[in-house]
This record gives C-alpha cells, sequence and structure tokens, in this order.
C-alpha cells in the first residue's frame, strides 16, 4: 500500500538531473520541521530516462531555442495550438553538444520525443495522484514553465480537488501573474523566496484556512542560518531506478549565500537579478562548514558545488584555512571573481579545490567596462595563470554580442590569444541574451537597443497570444542594437579562433613553464603555436622581472623599477620571446611557475 503524502513537490523537465534540485530540497527541509509529510518527485529523471540522458541534457542548455519549452508548449496551453506547428520549420535540426563532438537530431527525432509527453504526463499524474496528497507544488526555473502547466493540468484533470501551487524564477513579478492568468490549472502562484512562506502556507491549507491572495509575494530570506540542510533523499531513491552511469549526480549543491555583493554596487548589465534577489545575504562560515561536512558524511558525493552566484569574499580565509575535509571528498566548486589572489587560490587548492566557475566574460578593458564587470584584462590573466600553477580548472565563459561593442575590440583580444594559448580556454561562447530584470531590460535606451521584443521562439510557443501578454510571460528577450559580433565574417574568424585554442588543449595543453636549474639559472619550455624555441634560458636579472610582473605593473613603475636595476635589455628580451604581456600600457609575466611563491603585490 502506497502511503499516502499530504504534499508532493515536483521537479519537472528541463530541470538537469546531473543533481538533486537545491530549492526543493531545502522546502522539504523545512516542511520536515513542521512535521508535513511530503515527497519529491523528480518528473526530470523519469522523462531523462524516456529518451537518452544526453539528449535530455543537451536540452537542459538551450535557452537560445527555447526547445525545452517547446516540447511542451501544446500540452500546457492545447487551446493555443490549434494550427500547424511552426516551430517545426524553424528549427529543423538541433545540434547536441558530446564529449567528443557535435551531433545533430533530425527533426524526426525531435517529434519522436514530443510524442513520448502524453504518456509521461499520465505516468506522473498517475503516481501523484496515487498518494493522495492535498497540496502539489511545482518548481519552474528556466525551461520548465510550459512543463510545470502541463503536469498541473493532468493532475487537475484528474482530481479536481489537488491544490496546485508553481514557484521559482518564472513565477517573479509579472511572469507569476500572468502565468496565474492563462494556466487556468493553477490555484497559487509564489514569487520570491519561498523556503518559509509556503511550508506556512501548507500548514494552512491542512487545517483548513482559507487564503484569499492566489499570487503570494514572498520577502527575501533575510537570516539564511536560521534554514534547515537540504533534504537529498528522494533524489537518491528515485535515481536507482532511472539510471546507473557513475556521471549522475557529477555534484552535490549547498549554499552558502544570496544574491551578489558585487551586483549591488555595479550590477551587471546581462544579470537578470531583480532588486530584491541581488541583497547580498550569507551564511556564518562555521555554518557552511558544518553543512558541507553533513551533506558529504550523509550522501557521498565527492563533488560539492556551491549554488551561490558568487563565493563571499572572506571564504578563502575563514572557510577554506579552517576546513577539515572529510576523506573523499575530492572537490568543492564555487563560481568567483576573478580577483582572488595567489593566497586564495592557495588556501583552496590546499583543500582539494581543483575546479572554479570564473566571471571573467570577456579580454577586453573596453568590453568589461561596457558590461560593468568591474575587472580588466591583466586581471582576468593573472587570475588564469596562478590557476595553471595552482593545478586549478577554471570553467568560463566568451561574452560576445555587447551593445556598443566594436570590431577592433575583437581584433585586440586576437592579437592576444596566441600569447596566452597556454593557459585555459574559455568553456563556451556565448552571445549576450537579454534576461528580465537585467540593466539591458529595464534601460535598453541607455543601451541604444531597439525594438525589445520576446525571443522569437515565445511567439511559436504561444502563438495565439498577443505581443502584450508573452512580454509578460517572457523571461528572455531580444532587440536591436549595435555590436560587431553580427558581422558574419568577423563571427566566423573569433569563433575559429576560440575554437582552435580549445581544440589545442584536448589532449596536450601548450606550456610556458618555468624550471628552476640554480638560483642563477632557469629555464622556460614554451610550447606555445608561436614559440621560438622549446627551451629557453633565462638568468637572474631575466627572472628578477618576471618576479616583479607576478602582478599587472604600470609603464610608469615598471620603467622606473628596470632602470634603478639596469634591466632594460632583459626586459626586451623578454617582451620579444612573448613571456610578458601588454595590455593598455600595463605588463604581466605570463609565465606558468607551479606552485610558486607569492612575490607581493606591486
Amino acid at each position: 500500500m502506497v502511503k499516502e503524502k499530504e504534499v508532493i513537490l515536483i521537479v519537472p523537465p528541463f530541470a538537469s538531473i546531473k543533481s538533486p534540485s537545491f530549492g526543493v530540497s531545502l522546502i522539504k527541509a523545512v516542511l520536515n520541521e513542521k512535521n508535513i509529510n511530503s515527497e519529491i518527485i523528480y518528473a526530470n529523471l523519469i522523462f531523462s530516462n524516456d529518451i537518452d540522458v544526453d539528449i535530455y541534457e543537451a536540452f537542459c542548455g538551450s535557452s537560445n531555442s527555447l526547445i525545452g519549452e517547446w516540447f511542451f508548449s501544446s500540452f500546457s496551453f492545447p487551446e493555443n495550438h490549434k494550427g500547424p506547428d511552426e516551430y517545426y520549420e524553424i528549427i529543423k535540426d538541433f545540434k547536441i553538444p558530446t564529449s567528443t563532438s557535435n551531433k545533430f537530431l533530425p527533426m524526426e527525432k525531435l517529434k519522436e520525443i514530443k510524442k513520448k509527453i502524453p504518456n509521461f504526463l499520465r505516468e506522473i499524474s498517475r503516481e501523484v495522484i496515487g498518494k493522495n496528497p492535498k497540496i502539489v507544488g511545482l518548481s519552474s526555473n528556466y525551461l520548465q514553465s510550459c512543463a510545470s502547466i502541463a503536469i498541473a493540468r493532468k493532475i487537475k484533470d484528474l482530481d479536481p480537488g489537488i491544490i496546485l501551487v508553481m514557484g521559482g524564477n518564472n513565477c517573479t513579478g509579472v511572469m507569476g501573474k500572468e502565468l496565474l492568468k492563462f494556466g487556468s490549472k493553477i490555484d497559487y502562484i509564489f514569487s520570491g523566496e519561498a523556503d518559509f512562506e509556503f511550508p506556512n502556507f501548507c500548514l494552512d491549507i491542512l487545517y483548513n484556512k482559507n487564503k484569499k491572495d492566489h499570487f503570494i509575494s514572498c520577502e527575501p530570506v533575510e537570516d539564511l542560518n536560521g534554514l534547515p540542510y537540504p533534504d537529498y533523499t528522494d533524489y537518491f531513491k528515485q535515481l536507482k531506478k532511472f539510471t546507473t552511469t557513475e556521471e549522475v549526480p557529477n555534484s552535490l549543491p549547498f549554499e552558502s549565500s544570496r544574491g551578489c555583493w558585487w551586483g549591488k554596487t555595479s550590477h551587471c548589465i546581462f544579470s537578470g537579478y531583480n532588486k530584491n534577489s541581488i541583497n547580498y545575504r550569507q551564511k556564518d562560515p562555521e555554518r557552511v562548514k558544518r553543512e558541507i561536512i553533513y551533506l558529504y558524511n550523509k550522501y557521498k558525493v565527492p563533488t560539492m558545488c556551491a549554488t551561490d552566484t558568487i563565493m563571499p569574499q572572506n571564504f578563502p580565509r575563514l572557510l577554506f584555512s579552517r576546513l577539515k575535509k572529510p576523506e573523499g571528498l575530492e572537490n568543492i566548486i564555487y563560481e568567483v571573481r576573478p580577483n582572488l589572489s595567489y593566497e586564495d587560490l592557495y588556501t583552496m587548492r590546499m583543500q582539494g579545490v581543483s575546479f572554479l566557475n570564473a566571471g571573467i566574460e570577456t579580454l577586453s578593458d573596453i568590453l568589461l567596462k561596457k558590461i560593468r564587470k568591474g575587472t580588466k584584462t591583466l586581471e582576468n590573466l593573472r587570475f588564469l595563470r596562478d590557476c595553471r600553477s595552482l593545478g586549478i580548472e577554471v570553467i568560463w565563459g566568451f561574452l560576445c554580442g555587447v551593445p556598443g561593442e566594436m570590431e577592433v575590440h575583437y581584433e585586440e583580444i586576437m592579437k592576444k590569444i596566441p600569447f596566452i594559448s597556454h593557459l585555459q580556454p574559455p568553456t563556451s561562447l556565448n552571445s549576450i541574451i537579454i534576461q528580465r530584470f537585467s540593466p539591458l531590460f529595464n534601460k535598453p535606451s541607455v543601451f541604444k537597443i531597439r525594438n525589445l521584443k520576446p525571443l522569437k521562439w515565445y511567439k511559436l510557443l504561444f502563438p495565439d497570444y498577443g505581443d502584450s501578454i508573452r512580454s509578460r510571460l517572457a523571461f528572455y528577450f531580444e532587440g536591436d542594437y549595435p555590436n560587431a559580433f553580427r558581422d558574419r565574417d568577423l563571427e566566423n574568424k573569433f569563433t575559429t579562433l576560440i575554437g582552435d585554442w580549445q581544440e589545442s588543449w584536448k589532449s596536450n595543453p601548450p606550456l610556458l613553464h618555468l624550471i628552476h636549474l640554480t638560483d642563477e639559472i632557469k629555464i622556460i619550455r614554451d610550447t606555445r603555436k608561436m614559440s621560438k624555441q622549446y627551451f629557453q634560458v633565462i638568468d637572474r636579472n631575466h627572472y628578477r622581472i618576471l618576479e616583479f610582473l607576478s602582478l599587472p605593473v604600470s609603464w610608469r613603475k615598471l620603467e622606473c623599477f628596470l632602470i634603478k636595476n639596469d634591466l632594460e635589455k632583459s626586459f626586451i628580451d623578454l617582451v620579444n620571446l612573448g613571456f610578458i604581456l601588454e595590455d593598455n600600457k600595463r605588463y604581466l609575466s605570463l609565465i606558468i611557475e607551479p606552485m610558486r611563491k607569492n612575490y607581493g603585490i606591486n
């Protein structure tokens, strides 16, 4: 006999299956504290098993085409899809990135996948109904909106008495209000951080207290230390039924902060944080330390991944320097700004950090200023250099299509790449998508954006709705604005160069490594394509300059140093060999010195 549940929480497609849902698991933990019997159903696991895990994961990352939303759109709003599906004509084939190559899914395969959805919806809804819940909550983030509504409709058709609730990023503000209006099967929408609001709502419903307001706006949680540890039990129970691959899960999420401490000061133009969620809050380092140890000991996943938008500034010193990592915990991944010092990176590396997500975005000072990152090119390169010195892999994306960019900016970047080919290449090359709540969306005229409208795919998802309705439902937008990447020749040239850089790292990444022989003599091994010779002997004078340029230095300071120490000729040697990079009259050593000591700030 199936045990009844008071509350069922559903994680719909297209959330990745490679880790459990942090937000839903946290809400389950709060429900546990309130003695509310609940269960999470990972509908994404079920659907991925139906269609193929690799293909499913490719759909999860396809926000440019909204293909994940398209699969479920005709089931979420059937009255809105009376004519032929124009999406078939536009998408044609879908590109699937794999670990070894890119392959294409023909349209016939996409149609075949879509035919599986009615059976999937029946399976999920019957499983939910069989548990006899009073309340069903659906998570809706990014590419989950249509799937959430389709599942809700099917459940409501089978049992109109179930109370259906939706929350998540797609329910924020006007989007949630519009979903409440047109997602006719949804009874309540939660906008904002519902960690405590939703469990309190469940108590009221279970005790038959009426809730008059069907759109519930939640204030940000101020005290993150008051939250319980997330409960991932249901994920691991269900995972056993659907997959045996060693790659799932690839990480376990934990949280140490919310919001963005940099964004509160300078909101990056592409960031879709709204004014409430951008406020920065962090847990005490000791609490985070306990949480990491607890979650690892309970679930034994060797990689922990922070959900933070940006790592707290003091965590290298207050968390990593004091963390006694459990045996078996191999890596802790954070999103970081590339201004971490060598000492910070060293401290993290000593605790097993071998991967970092970094907000580098571009290698042009002008473009970094345009997107309001607050960093500079040489600081980004110094970060990449020090990470390679320490054996830390950096995951970063190159952002293109910046409003106001010019071809000359890309020409300058392309000139640098031969010099820096030994540094970690970008993992991806991405054109800016205008997100709701971002400065690009809120103030398009500032960036000379005209004709701001939802991505073209929304018209195919909701063909019979007007532009004004689609504008309130959409999270992703596009517009007309001047940017160099619209030039196809430039795009092809730049994309090819980045692709070659990435390709060179697949087997034997280029080297620019220093080898100590004696205090007087050192060798630099240089296997970059631009290298004049693979091994270059340098003396003490050369090395003194490289030490001095371990951090970016202005020409004024560098010139004084060279003249004072009679090192001008040695400097010219290093420049001619491509061991030093100049950018906007500032200079940096590009030499990798494995596990080098820090030489101080210049």
